[in-house]
């Protein structure tokens, strides 16, 4: 990812337009280390060099994150059983042996929700499929419930190489909180306001968590939360 506080000696109307495009490249991921192409390096230099301006790599964060992606994560295949006797409401479902429908993924499991019992389906077991995103995994559990191994849709990164030299890949929340749990992986950088959640302090008896602000660019201590 590219830092914009080092594109100087530009006029401001120039230096405006060349970082509105590579914050669209870096913000929306496009820059992971299977897309980070001799091209679009080339662009990068070129359009810098031509503006008289040098590029800043952005430095590793403060201090090394508690949760961070080292490398690439394989989930587990095995998944324990959903309920038995489901049904009433609007389910979908009594049993696992309804949660078959396999252009739906692996593993399908007849889990509880708010709606009745519905079937669950793990979409993914590695990053290879996830179109260069991260494969979040389901945690362990004694019985199946709504969370399932599947692709994250945000981030800019799926492990720290793709940060750069010491640089860190986290698991974030977005602005729902823990209610959605992780929803992207992202790069830390030297401008972040926080690095890990105990960082944060609790507002308004909600606890603050550390998350990354795509609008800003950086990690930023948040307690906004959903309920449903």
């Amino acid at each position: 990812m590219v830092s914009f506080a080092g594109w100087r000696k530009a006029g401001e109307n120039q230096r405006w337009k060349l970082a509105q495009c590579l914050r669209f490249i870096a913000y929306n991921g496009y820059m992971t280390s299977t897309t980070r192409t001799p091209w679009l390096l080339s662009f990068i230099s070129v359009a810098g060099l031509s503006l008289g301006c040098t590029p800043e790599i952005p430095s590793k964060p403060p201090h090394p994150p508690l949760l961070h992606r080292a490398s690439p994560v394989t989930c587990s295949m095995t998944r324990p059983a959903g309920v038995t006797m489901g049904g009433g409401g609007m389910s979908q479902c009594t049993s696992d042996a309804d949660c078959k429908d396999s252009s739906k993924g692996q593993n399908g499991r007849c889990v509880p929700s708010r709606i009745g019992t519905i079937c669950s389906y793990d979409t993914c077991f590695d990053d290879s499929v996830c179109g260069g995103k991260v494969c979040e995994c389901r945690a362990s559990a004694t019985s199946a419930s709504l969370a399932t191994n599947h692709c994250l849709s945000e981030g800019n990164c799926r492990t720290d190489a793709d940060c750069g030299t010491g640089g860190a890949c986290s698991p974030s929340f977005g602005s729902c909180g823990s209610y959605s749990g992780v929803v992207a992986y992202y790069c830390h950088t030297s401008r972040d306001t926080c690095v890990d959640d105990a960082e944060c302090a609790t507002d308004g008896g909600l606890p603050g968590y550390c998350a990354y602000n795509p609008a800003a660019g950086i990690w930023q201590c948040s307690s906004s939360l959903c309920a449903g």
